[in-house]
């Protein structure tokens, strides 16, 4: 896996060979030195370690949308079901799944929450990982967004 920031309000993502772009809601601070901020990853000892600012991070979420050929589905749900367990086994994994979309057979959506930045850096090391990409590889996608997030669990209005 490589890794590229760049200064604009995306990063590019190489997974086997295959550009994600990834647009993130996390960004660095204003320098002192007048540089505007600009997108990047930051790792936490701690799922609840404080920013500067006090808010305190809960989890990172990820949200996937890959755009398969519903032909291919039946062919990758053995594999599919594979690395939903073996991520929900992880440690750090807070939940990982999988889901096809009712209205669109080619719209596989991948949902994952990790107690730190660390967690989801290991889980792109795994061997499932690498299984399930060789896996996409016989099953390219025709398309693939992936964003990435720090959440802070807060209470849902009207509560």
């Amino acid at each position: 896996m490589l890794l590229r920031l760049y200064p604009a309000e995306s990063a590019k993502l190489l997974v086997a060979g295959f550009n994600v772009i990834i647009k993130t809601a996390l960004t660095t601070a204003a320098s002192d030195t007048g540089l505007p901020t600009v997108p990047r990853f930051r790792c936490h000892a701690g799922a609840k370690k404080p920013l500067e600012n006090g808010r305190k991070i809960i989890m990172v979420v990820v949200n996937v949308t890959v755009e398969i050929d519903p032909q291919h589905l039946d062919a990758i749900k053995e594999g599919i079901a594979a690395m939903e367990s073996a991520s929900r086994a992880e440690v750090g994994c807070l939940d990982y799944t999988f889901s096809v979309e009712l209205n669109d057979s080619s719209k596989l959506r991948i949902t994952e929450k990790w107690e730190t930045m660390g967690a989801l850096t290991a889980h792109f090391q795994a061997p499932h990982m690498a299984a399930f990409q060789a896996l996409m590889g016989s099953y390219p996608p025709k398309g693939m967004q992936a964003f990435f997030y720090e959440a802070e669990e807060v209470t849902p209005p009207g509560r």
